[in-house]
């Protein structure tokens, strides 16, 4: 159902775009009543549209100016009871995790109502036409829609990766983007829309009446296109679980072939400094790794190398994987675990160390951490496996001995030197079990503790002492002991 103010009776002051507020009551500079609202609906409002945890926010006096006063400290109330008696406008900066995004259309001619539904695949019911400061000039307007994945919040890099190109093909732009302020709405000449483009003369309490009643957008059921940060969005034949980790063939491919195009050489340097995050180099290899490919397959397709300015080329390039290793973590979906790198494993690695290893608990408590650390990594053809790590699930006296039980029972298939200074680490082929279970979690976190493991996988500590074939003394330390 489309959310307009035909469709919306229960709120009793509902104003229709034609109906006058009475004379009694007053009016501020953006047609709102001048009543003085409590702080608590204005905190309410703030807490969507302007959270007061903000480090600095932007106050215009006059918007075909385009001119912004930044002040670097924290909205208030009072500012929030200036902005609705139409004193200024305000902006802020995005949150990390977006509850709510904007389509700026300032072109209607060329962008339409209809083209933002159509390349987004809005229904009526998502989607909330607002006007601009300039809307009786130009006709501006601003497309409100709550985005969700999976019923989460999304970060604003997900947004724009999965939204952006499609909302920049049809001549709009997409809000919040990296750290520009946004135009807070419900302020000066700011109104819903309703069928027809009339403004519709609203409280602020009215106009958060209608924000709630906008269905959110869940862009797991929207986007029809497959992004490299959407994995989740499609089904893995090979393994039903979600894969977390993403595999970038568009870097196998700049690996090879060098760059493509111009411009291209900023995005190229980004997903390959991405790729090697995933492959555990460290910043200073991938800063040298890049160094040394641009010199051998740029192809001429940059303007500041063909003009010899090797200096700037270099400092970008730390620049972009310095960001790339701050700002991309292994992980950064919404519903990701947060320690996904540090532990992730399925009832089927927890079965396998058992039956592998009956009745030695000893050794079924290494190779379930040994999956634990090897599940994350399962895309990568060789793990990287170093000696803390090893010293980590086995003792510095026992791992090489593990490491050969490991190769007798074909759980390491093969192993390879990666030399470097001073030490040499070992990257390993892992015969993983075959898991169609998703990870063990509690609370968002993946599950370490041995105990809720084995009572996860097993259902009661009974069944997982008689999986495991151990001891009473072992169960009871495993257990019962607190």
């Amino acid at each position: 159902m489309k959310t307009t103010i035909s469709n919306i009776k229960s709120y009793p002051t509902a104003v229709k775009s034609k109906t006058t507020f009475p004379s009694s009551v007053p009016l501020s500079r953006t047609g709102y009543s001048a009543i003085p609202m409590t702080d608590e609906k204005v905190n309410s409002f703030a807490s969507i549209f302007c959270p007061y945890y903000l480090q600095n926010y932007g106050v215009q006096y006059d918007h075909e100016s385009h001119r912004w006063c930044y002040k670097h400290k924290n909205p208030s109330t009072l500012l929030i009871k200036g902005f609705f008696s139409g004193d200024y406008w305000i902006a802020v900066p995005p949150t990390w995790y977006v509850r709510q995004a904007f389509i700026d259309i300032d072109n209607p001619l060329t962008t339409p109502d209809e083209s933002v539904r159509k390349a987004l695949n809005f229904s009526d019911s998502e989607l909330l036409t607002m006007s601009s400061p300039g809307y009786k000039k130009e006709g501006r307007t601003h497309q409100m829609f709550f985005p969700r994945y999976k019923g989460n919040f999304m970060t604003l890099k997900l947004l724009q990766d999965s939204l952006g190109p499609s909302v920049k093909s049809i001549g709009a732009e997409l809000f919040p983007r990296g750290r520009r302020l946004f135009r807070v709405p419900c302020g000066l000449n700011q109104h819903i829309l309703d069928e027809n483009g009339n403004p519709l003369r609203l409280s602020p309490e009215e106009f958060m009446y209608y924000c709630d009643k906008i269905d959110p957008y869940e862009i797991t059921d929207k986007i029809t296109h497959q992004t490299s940060f959407l994995p989740e969005l499609y089904d893995n034949t090979t393994d039903p679980y979600a894969d977390r980790i993403v595999f970038s063939h568009d870097a196998r491919l700049l690996e090879k072939h060098g760059l493509q195009g111009s411009p291209g050489r900023h995005d190229a340097c980004l997903t390959l400094a991405r790729f090697y995050i995933r492959n555990n180099i460290t910043p200073d290899n991938a800063i040298r790794i890049i160094r040394r490919w641009l010199r051998k397959k740029h192809n001429g397709y940059s303007k500041e190398i063909n003009a010899g300015r090797w200096w700037k080329v270099d400092n970008e390039i730390v620049d972009i994987v310095s960001w790339a290793y701050e700002n991309c973590p292994p992980s950064f979906l919404p519903d990701s675990l947060h320690n996904l790198q540090s532990g992730l494993v399925t009832p089927e690695d927890v079965r396998f160390s058992a039956d592998v290893f009956r009745g030695d608990w000893i050794n079924i408590k290494r190779t379930i951490a040994l999956l634990q650390y090897c599940r994350p990594r399962k895309f990568f053809p060789w793990i990287y496996i170093p000696f803390n790590v090893w010293d980590k699930i086995a003792s510095r006296d026992h791992y090489v001995e593990y490491k050969n039980t490991l190769s007798k029972k074909g759980i390491i298939i093969n192993s390879r030197t990666d030399y470097s200074v001073g030490h040499y680490p070992k990257s390993f082929r892992i015969a993983l079990p075959k898991s169609f279970s998703p990870p063990i979690t509690y609370d968002g976190r993946a599950a370490t503790d041995l105990k809720s493991l084995l009572l996860n996988t097993y259902g009661s500590s009974l069944n997982a002492v008689a999986a495991m074939n151990i001891n009473r003394k072992t169960a009871w330390r495993i257990f019962r002991r607190s």
